[in-house]
């Protein structure tokens, strides 16, 4: 699998010509992998007992894992709070995954800054384990007509992405939910979580599991080249 333009160049692509790309189907067949231990789900204040947020539950726990639910208010989430209702569920044993639905909260930017201060909370609280965060229409992948993308989703998708090079030790990955799961998918999400896939971007739906990828651009029109002007900064809030 090609997941940057270094490895794209040790393949032999040229420069300049990839695109990324999120479609290759049931890339993997495996819905009966197993989780066990601990995990932590996040759900916003106002998914409590939604679909989403139970659906998710009982995948955790389809295979025997705990799970432990932490409820959270995802507008004017504080940082310090959160880390205080981490550690307090830490300090009772080992936390083995955390898998957070806080960006289903499409309240403004409430979703993603939570999710930001989430990232932040469990590196205070001393937590390791690598933490899931599920979206809804964050991309369009497949190849088929699907709904429009919901930007919020998207913010969310790639505030993630950036989570996974800042927090490569505790980052498991990203992945995008149909509004109604079946048992099949259920037992997909598993094995996205076990990591027996081996991928951390991935849309599930009703036809299997798609993985990110990047593939060969077409040449396209010609463009003029591109010169920046102005004083470049750089910046990181993680």
């Amino acid at each position: 699998m090609v997941r940057s333009c270094e490895q794209a160049a040790a393949m032999g692509l040229p420069p300049g010509k990839l695109i990324v790309n999120g479609v290759y189907p049931d890339f993997f067949a495996g819905d009966d992998a197993v989780l066990s231990g601990r995990w932590v789900l996040v759900v916003p204040a106002g998914l409590t007992g939604d679909e989403s947020a139970t659906a998710c539950a009982g995948a955790l726990a389809g295979t025997g894992a705990q799970v432990l639910t932490v409820t959270v208010d995802a507008s004017g989430l504080d940082r310090g709070t959160l880390a205080g209702t981490l550690a307090a569920v830490a300090e009772s044993g080992p936390v083995a995954g955390v898998l957070s639905l806080l960006a289903l909260d499409e309240a403004a930017t409430a979703g993603v800054m939570a999710s930001l201060a989430l990232i932040q909370a469990l590196g205070d609280a001393g937590i390791g384990a690598r933490l899931w965060a599920v979206t809804r229409g964050a991309v369009s992948a497949g190849g088929a007509p699907a709904g429009p993308v919901s930007v919020p989703q998207a913010m969310a998708w790639g505030l993630g992405r950036v989570a996974a090079l800042e927090c490569p030790d505790r980052w498991g990955g990203l992945i995008d939910l149909p509004a109604e799961m079946t048992g099949r998918m259920a037992g997909w999400l598993r094995a996205v979580l076990a990591g027996t896939s081996g991928e951390d971007q991935v849309v599930i739906g009703r036809g299997g599991v798609l993985g990110r990828r990047l593939v060969r651009a077409g040449a396209g029109p010609a463009r003029g080249r591109w010169t920046p002007c102005g004083r470049p900064t750089t910046s990181s809030s993680m």
